[in-house]
């Protein structure tokens, strides 16, 4: 949801400053602000946002401390200015641990299935920084879908151990919920949701997608879904043996020989 455009009023005028002195040099300047924007709350909102749009400040940028601020307040609002400095690549080293870890904050499984919030988090745990990809695993975990966990599952095998550790804690939650989950509403039919799901347009097409993804926790977990799906995937798995994509390929092509369709002899 928008944010409110912000009014003139002197409240309006205070907030809009403090959020923007969240990226002050002087540590007391820096506390004096976040103090402001914590106290008025859900009104401060709208300024985090401008702060967070704000570009070209080099190193008195307040993008950070507003991510880190709006994830505090659980300002879904801010999520579309967060995506859209992600997009921008323009973000500064220091700047995406803060975007990360307001994304892992802000996102829940109503995103699961949005195509920007994934693809925002797909880069932010590919950074080069181990506390920006530590961040990405808590915020798939949030997402908290099939697809989700398996890049948590590839994070979980980073080259760096703190952000192992950190992932397999995600994994661990995940887990915990998913049995809670199971003991409250019984074994889902996975068949009828993905039948449904084909009814109102196909989802099986991040599956196929995620078939060329270089990361083999991901290959295997859509390898599951898409035999869990049965022989409706076929025409799609069969259409993607005439895709260029080495590895998409070889994942059709055990997923069709799991399925055991022998229509698939004629493409491979």
């Amino acid at each position: 949801m928008a944010s409110v455009p912000p009014s003139d009023s002197p409240h309006s005028a205070a907030l809009r400053e403090a959020a923007g002195a969240l990226g002050a040099a002087d540590r007391a300047a820096r506390e004096a602000a976040e103090s402001t924007v914590l106290a008025a709350g859900a009104a401060a909102v709208p300024y985090l946002v401008e702060a967070i749009e704000q570009t070209g400040l080099e190193g008195q940028s307040p993008v950070g401390r507003a991510a880190l601020l709006a994830g505090a307040l659980r300002a879904r609002a801010a999520l579309p200015a967060l995506l859209a400095r992600v997009e921008s690549r323009d973000l500064t080293a220091e700047q995406r641990p803060f975007v990360a870890r307001a994304l892992a904050e802000l996102l829940d499984g109503r995103d699961a299935f949005d195509d920007r919030a994934r693809a925002a988090v797909e880069a932010l745990a590919a950074d080069s920084e181990r506390t920006t990809r530590a961040f990405a695993a808590q915020a798939f975990g949030a997402l908290s879908d099939l697809r989700s966990k398996a890049r948590v599952q590839a994070l979980a095998r980073d080259a760096d151990p703190w952000v192992q550790q950190k992932a397999q804690t995600v994994l661990s939650r995940l887990a915990e919920t998913e049995s809670i989950a199971a003991a409250d509403a019984g074994a889902v039919d996975f068949a009828t949701l993905v039948d449904q799901a084909n009814a109102e347009g196909g989802a099986l097409r991040p599956w196929l997608d995620d078939l060329g993804d270089p990361r083999r926790a991901v290959r295997d977990a859509a390898a599951a879904a898409l035999v869990r799906a049965g022989k409706g995937a076929a025409p799609f798995l069969i259409d993607k043996l005439n895709q260029p994509q080495t590895r998409a390929r070889i994942g059709a092509a055990l997923v069709l020989g799991r399925l055991q369709i022998t229509d698939a002899a004629v493409p491979l």
